[in-house]
């Protein structure tokens, strides 16, 4: 996502970092896979929004079903499709630092 970071200013309220964080994961996610420079680029993001790993975890549920449903839908659960949930999970149970 050329210059997402540009949008990011950490004095932002909480929602709308939130709201950042989630269209930064759509994003990553439209493809239906999460590669390992994406996965650092949402750790990235994560980090300059300055946003808890409690506050991340509140997309978590809602972001991994919806991928979840996304990749069975598609091509069904294939390797490639459990490392894109593994690397989603990565990062949501991630620290912040």
């Amino acid at each position: 996502m050329p210059g997402y970071q540009r949008y990011v200013r950490p004095n932002f309220n909480r929602t709308v970092k939130l709201a950042c964080l989630k269209a930064a994961l759509n994003f990553m996610l439209a493809d239906d896979r999460l590669t390992e420079r994406e996965l650092a680029r949402l750790i990235r993001t994560r980090r300059a929004l300055g946003l808890s790993s409690t506050e991340v975890r509140e997309l978590r549920a809602e972001v991994y079903h919806r991928t979840h449903l996304s990749l069975e839908q598609g091509n069904g659960m294939t390797p490639a499709a459990t490392t894109t949930l593994d690397r989603l999970m990565q990062f949501f149970n991630s620290s912040p630092e």
